[in-house]
């Protein structure tokens, strides 16, 4: 099964605040396209042990806190294979913007 969210027009849902604006764990065809997302504590979108992931057209920004064991990036793949992550704007996250981990492959 695939399963796609997406923004009906690019940027016109935005998610602000909260832990992470997405968390994708453990699941397989799974497509994040068209969102903002900002101010998160977190990750802005967090991909964990997942595969075939799509992340697209996203614009994430201020992810984590400056602070010491709180910087995270805006895009975080971790344990996550044969995915793409493309056309995404990641800036001013505490951290890096997008950042592969854990033996994750594109």
């Amino acid at each position: 099964m695939r399963a796609e969210v997406a923004a009906a027009r690019q940027g016109a849902v935005v998610l602000r605040g909260g832990t992470n604006g997405f968390t994708i764990s453990r699941r397989h065809w799974v497509t994040v396209r068209g969102f903002t997302v900002a101010h998160t504590r977190s990750y802005g979108i967090w991909v964990l042990n997942s595969s075939f992931v799509t992340i697209s057209g996203n614009h994430v920004s201020y992810a984590g806190r400056r602070a010491k064991g709180l910087a995270r990036s805006g895009i975080y793949l971790d344990g996550t294979r044969d995915s793409l992550v493309v056309d995404n704007v990641a800036g001013h996250n505490s951290y890096a913007g997008i950042q592969l981990a854990g033996g994750s492959t594109p």
